[in-house]
């Protein structure tokens, strides 16, 4: 009867360091969502700032383009170009503030696929987190439900 009694315990004793084992683990894992958490945050961030440089720089490009329309119109009217020539000026300075303006827009375009790929990422990392938690919790739980030795 004492040998049962000690093969009972033994086996209560396995499953608890099991149980402990699988807890650490878990911890573990949850310590590492919330560090990969954390600098997704921060990525996000960062992106989020880079995104509102990118759109004063447009603001700005855009700003630049219009004056020098405007100097090109006033610089028209003042001097004595042909018409020809003016066509020409006033072609290119558009070609060239419109490429800048595409390129502008086609970058921000990328980081806010960026920035919407990174809160999806962030979403899934904190289901996970909470997932590990509830993981977490039944783990406590089964360690109460295993009997301890006396």
């Amino acid at each position: 009867m004492l040998e049962e009694q000690l093969t009972a315990a033994r086996t209560r004793g396995d499953k608890v360091h099991e149980l402990e084992k699988e807890n650490l683990q878990l911890k573990s894992k949850l310590h590492d969502l919330e560090l990969d958490r954390d600098t997704d945050k921060k990525r996000i961030e960062e992106l989020l700032e880079e995104n509102m440089v990118l759109e004063i720089a447009q603001k700005q490009s855009m700003n630049e383009s219009a004056h020098l329309g405007w100097e090109l119109e006033q610089l028209s009217k003042n001097a004595d170009l042909s018409d020809a020539s003016r066509k020409s000026f006033v072609f290119e300075l558009n070609e060239c503030a419109s490429s800048r303006i595409l390129k502008l827009e086609k970058e921000n375009q990328s980081l806010q696929s960026t920035i919407q790929g990174l809160r999806d990422a962030s979403l899934v990392l904190e289901e996970s987190g909470l997932k590990c938690s509830e993981l977490e919790k039944e783990n406590q739980q089964l360690s109460k439900k295993v009997p301890r030795p006396p």
